[in-house]
């Protein structure tokens, strides 16, 4: 099942990360500022950023250790496929990405 995620930075709206059985696809929308860019090692450009595995960036912004187990065990109860990076990327952007520690 693909998942696409937006993808903003303070600078503004970026672009989409898509994932698909095979692959991490991230696309910068059209009119994207340069100062909006991701990363240094993924500048605006029209082409697409393909990775088989997350792209570094977004696996940077990944839960470790016992957070990431615990979203892991709660995302499993879900009726989706295996948490992955894409999956496990939406739960920490929601407020209050903490709530099941207490």
């Amino acid at each position: 099942m693909p998942v696409t995620l937006k993808v903003s930075t303070p600078e503004g709206p970026s672009g989409r990360l898509f994932s698909s059985a095979d692959d991490y696809l991230f696309r910068y929308q059209e009119g994207t500022d340069a100062r909006a860019a991701v990363s240094l090692l993924m500048p605006v450009r029209q082409e697409e950023y393909r990775h088989r595995e997350l792209h570094p960036i977004f696996q940077m912004n990944l839960p470790e250790g016992y957070v990431l187990e615990q979203l892991r065990n709660r995302l499993a109860k879900r009726p989706l496929p295996r948490p992955s990076g894409c999956s496990v990327l939406p739960s920490m952007c929601r407020p209050p990405w903490n709530s099941f520690l207490a």
